[in-house]
């Protein structure tokens, strides 16, 4: 909610796409640059620790930015970037702790479902901020992102798997960044780099088709498709691993070249739940190589890599994205947003052996 409600605040009191745009991609990359650092912090000292700590911080920045003139760019940037350098590492805390309270051979299915359900954020996230948008004007999306935050947060750190980790102190070291997580680093950033293009590019193409309104519309049935793909299959691409990563990267960038053949708004609505089908089961997949192949004692640090690199993904998509509607249009912002998935799944087949191995020499 917190970026797009940055936008809506700035948009509507000052009219200024391009300031919008660049106190969002603050709030968003000073998140993703310490994010593995803060994963390390809740490795050493609990995550409990670091998520309160954070989450606090966070929302009292949050609730400064709805407060604030919103045409004090200087001031706006400030705090964003304070604000975004203390997002709690929430689903680097979460995603770290399935391997620990999953059953025995249920941690496919927990993977799969985290994903799915992640996905409904992005349909209700957006939903909420025009709703306070709308309902109590430009400030209140963004005092009920902080309200939503810090409680959720602080409910996650209460639980007792991780308040049994208090005073856990210095853990020994061993090399995070191994060559298979390294590997899904890579190939996450690629990945959602390659959605947040194609997302510029849906809107771009409804505004081209004098239909701007729905684009909301269209992105929100690209989500229902990556529901249902990660209900349906979702749990069975995690038991193939890096195998079922491949061939969901393969058909997400594929059925992105299937958008090239829509000529107009309508077609695109069943293509785009189409393109859909097979975003959740890579997510769900790449979280659950991630915790195989992280070190046994630095799982939160190496899910906040990942975590970082989609966030730079999706900055960078957005940028990118942006500038290949505008100078070339939507047909090429669709094929170059195909091609940088195509390029994830390269990467995943050309270093398969990273992978491979690490998953058999796993701690866990």
């Amino acid at each position: 909610m917190t970026g797009l409600a940055i936008v809506l605040r700035v948009t509507r009191e000052m009219g200024s796409y391009s300031d919008a745009g660049a106190i969002t991609a603050v709030y968003v990359m000073s998140g993703a640059a310490v994010g593995p650092r803060l994963g390390r912090l809740a490795d050493r000292l609990g995550r409990s620790v670091v998520l309160v700590t954070t989450a606090v911080v966070n929302a009292v920045g949050v609730l400064i930015l709805s407060q604030i003139n919103p045409r004090d760019t200087p001031v706006m940037l400030g705090v964003s970037f304070v604000a975004g350098l203390s997002t709690p590492p929430v689903s680097a805390c979460v995603r770290s702790l399935w391997p620990r309270l999953g059953i025995a051979g249920n941690q496919d299915h927990l993977y799969a479902l985290d994903s799915t359900l992640q996905e409904l954020t992005f349909v209700f996230g957006p939903a909420l901020v025009a709703l306070f948008g709308t309902l109590a004007g430009t400030a209140a999306p963004l005092v009920a992102s902080a309200i939503l935050g810090l409680s959720g947060t602080v409910l996650l750190a209460a639980h007792p798997a991780l308040k049994s980790e208090a005073g856990l102190g210095h853990r020994p070291r061993s090399r995070v960044m191994t060559p298979a997580l390294v590997v899904l680093v890579l190939t996450a950033l690629l990945f959602v780099l390659g959605c947040s293009i194609l997302q510029l590019g849906v809107v771009g193409f409804c505004i081209e088709h004098h239909a701007p309104g729905e684009s909301g519309l269209l992105l929100a049935m690209w989500s229902v498709g990556a529901i249902v793909g990660g209900f349906a299959v979702g749990a069975r691409v995690n038991a193939a691993g890096q195998a079922g990563y491949v061939v969901t990267l393969i058909a997400t960038g594929s059925s992105f070249l299937l958008l090239l053949a829509s000529p107009g708004v309508p077609a695109l609505y069943p293509l785009m739940f189409i393109s859909g089908l097979a975003l959740v089961p890579a997510l769900g997949c790449l979280y659950s190589l991630a915790s195989k192949v992280a070190p046994a004692h630095h799982a939160t640090e190496a899910f906040g890599w990942i975590a970082s690199a989609m966030g730079t993904g999706l900055a960078a998509g957005a940028a990118l994205g942006g500038y290949l509607v505008q100078r070339f249009g939507t047909s090429v912002t669709f094929a170059v947003a195909a091609g940088v998935v195509f390029a994830a799944a390269v990467a995943a087949i050309v270093w398969r052996g990273q992978l491979t191995a690490a998953r058999v020499e796993s701690p866990r």
